[in-house]
């Protein structure tokens, strides 16, 4: 860390930082200028405090979303957002940034000169002490919030609501549809007839004049808005005109802007976005083939104007839209029918969720999972955590799914149990026992001679698709088989090193290699293709890991929740290894 340390205070929350003409002082949670207190969002205050204490260098976007968002998937819109507050914040130029830099794809960093200075320093002449004196009376009950928040800080975050703003489950053709979420009943028109879905029942819609509609109100995400459309679909075939799945906006009888859509085209393919064709996109995969699919559409709102369709989990497209859509607050929504246009859907539909908020593709991966009904391990289904992780098909039976890491950081799956219905906000990791044996064949590539690593870890807490499980609110222990044939035993919090066992020359980073973890009271058992691994651990050579819950404090630091799964990572190589494979994974409680 580049900082000037000349008047270093003696503890962190006592020092006060200056870069430029802007102070901040952590222990007020107070940013000013000559004394005139700046108001800065939560989130971009803690932002600038970790692109500040991580100055001069290259911040990755997953050390921000690990350090700032406790490991919580955020949009890279919001990175954005906060990194133009800072530039508006420092009087930085967007076009050619001095302080707030912007590393297109990789992070951000603070590029100038962070000095730690004295209380004097900070309040300046006595005509700039005098504007503090009168700022600090203006502010104190800002401060006393601030300070309250900071103090909140310390503890478990809530983490954010992805409850769905509608959902229509289908699962009783009557004339009432209901909204499981409670905003948006409808009527049924016509005769759809009742079919098996996959969460329950559905609606087949084969008949003209075959729909369901209502009011939007005020709850359905309006203008340019972040939305998600999800849904289980069964296509008939042939296909004879584009149509809808859901619509709803404006009923308008041209072309517009103002309506917005998922449905499906002529050719079998998903459509998604407004009533113009310039604010589509259209997916690949074709969808007729006598299956169910999950389908889903996801928008992030400006400025990226950026549309996924994913297919059973799977990014199919993405696309920014040339026209953004200003979809109509309030207006209709329609299932199975166009609001314009009388162009039946023709097949059945289940499930049907609106979000307020672009999901991530860790959630999708997670609701499809769920939805459908895999299991990968047991009742167990593989719920992605961080984010690049991919679940291939299981190849036979006796292999179970294959887990792949697609990108160069962390990445993994937590071992989840599906709820009756899916609900997103309950798609989290399950209680896998604290007492348990793990196996699991690793392939730890050197990537591009860069070491990688993977293994189970255990006794974490319950993350919701894509959290981070390091620091934060985790707890537990991540057991490590690096590419050059080391095994580190790592405590995800307090994050350290408690033991490791040394490299071995003769270890193929090119094949698979059996690691079991046999984890019970505060001791874990270690075997590497069958033979059981010495660590050291404080100076000592052993065969058995001294594991205590040192998270429990005090203070306490994580949660517990007996939580398990696979994680890949490169520590040492973060964003230039990757390539990690799992599979077989066999877990039992002991």
């Amino acid at each position: 860390m580049a900082i000037d340390r000349k008047n270093a205070a003696s503890s962190p929350k006592a020092r006060i930082y200056r870069v430029g003409d802007i102070v901040v002082e952590p222990g007020l949670a107070l940013v000013h200028r000559a004394g005139v207190p700046i108001e800065v969002r939560p989130k971009t205050y803690r932002f600038l405090l970790f692109l500040m204490e991580n100055n001069n260098r290259l911040v990755s976007k997953q050390e921000l979303v690990t350090g700032v968002w406790d490991g919580t998937a955020v949009s890279d819109d919001v990175l954005v957002r906060s990194a133009a507050e800072l530039r508006k914040i420092f009087g930085d130029d967007t076009r050619e940034p001095r302080i707030v830099k912007t590393f297109p794809k990789l992070g951000y960093g603070l590029m100038a000169r962070v000095e730690i200075i004295s209380p004097e320093e900070a309040r300046g002449s006595p005509r700039v002490r005098n504007k503090w004196r009168w700022a600090a009376a203006l502010v104190a009950v800002a401060s006393v919030a601030a300070g309250v928040w900071m103090l909140l800080q310390a503890q478990p975050a809530k983490p954010p609501s992805y409850r769905e703003t509608a959902w229509w489950k289908l699962d009783r053709g009557v004339d009432i549809l209901a909204d499981a979420a409670g905003r948006l009943d409808g009527t049924i028109h016509g005769t759809p007839a009742q079919v098996p879905g996959k969460l329950g029942g559905g609606l087949r819609f084969d008949r003209t004049g075959d729909f369901a509609s209502g009011r939007a109100g005020k709850w359905l995400p309006a203008g340019d808005a972040a939305r998600t459309l999800t849904a289980w679909v069964y296509l008939s075939s042939p296909r004879v005109d584009p149509t809808a799945i859901f619509e709803y906006g404006r009923p308008d009888r041209e072309y517009s802007s103002a309506r917005f859509f998922l449905g499906t085209g002529v050719e079998g393919s998903v459509r998604f976005g407004s009533g113009l064709p310039a604010g589509q996109v259209t997916g690949r995969t074709r969808l007729d083939d006598g299956e169910w699919h999950m389908i889903a559409g996801t928008y992030l709102g400006s400025p990226s104007r950026s549309a996924r369709i994913y297919v059973d989990g799977v990014l199919d497209v993405e696309h920014p839209l040339a026209q953004p859509p200003d979809t109509a607050a309030g207006g209709w929504w329609r299932i199975g029918q166009h609001l314009a246009f009388a162009n039946e859907f023709r097949g059945a539909i289940d499930d049907l969720r609106v979000f307020s908020r672009a999901l991530d593709a860790s959630r999708i991966q997670a609701l499809y999972r769920c939805s459908a009904g895999i299991r990968d391990v047991g009742d167990y289904y593989y719920l992605p955590v961080f984010a690049g992780v991919s679940i291939a098909p299981k190849p036979h039976a006796e292999d179970g799914a294959l887990l792949r890491n697609d990108g160069t950081d962390y990445a993994g799956v937590q071992l989840a149990r599906a709820g009756n219905d899916c609900a997103m906000g309950s798609l989290r990791g399950a209680d896998a026992g604290q007492d348990l044996r793990i196996g699991v064949d690793l392939l730890v590539p050197t990537s591009g001679g860069f070491i990688s690593d993977a293994g189970p870890f255990f006794r974490s807490r319950a993350a919701a698709p894509g959290d981070g499980i390091i620091g934060g609110r985790s707890a537990g222990y991540w057991v490590q088989l690096r590419s050059n044939g080391m095994i580190k035993v790592r405590r995800l919090n307090p994050l350290s090193v408690v033991a490791f066992s040394p490299p071995n020359p003769q270890f193929d980073p090119n094949v698979f290699h059996r690691l079991e973890a046999d984890v019970r009271g505060e001791t874990l058992l270690v075997r590497l293709d069958g033979k059981t691994v010495r660590f050291e651990q404080n100076g000592k050579h052993v065969e058995q890991v001294s594991i205590p819950a040192a998270w429990e404090g005090p203070p306490r630091l994580g949660e517990n929740d007996g939580a398990a799964g696979i994680l890949f990572g490169a520590e040492e190589n973060r964003g230039k290894a990757g390539g990690q494979r799992a599979r077989n994974l066999v877990i039992a409680s002991r």
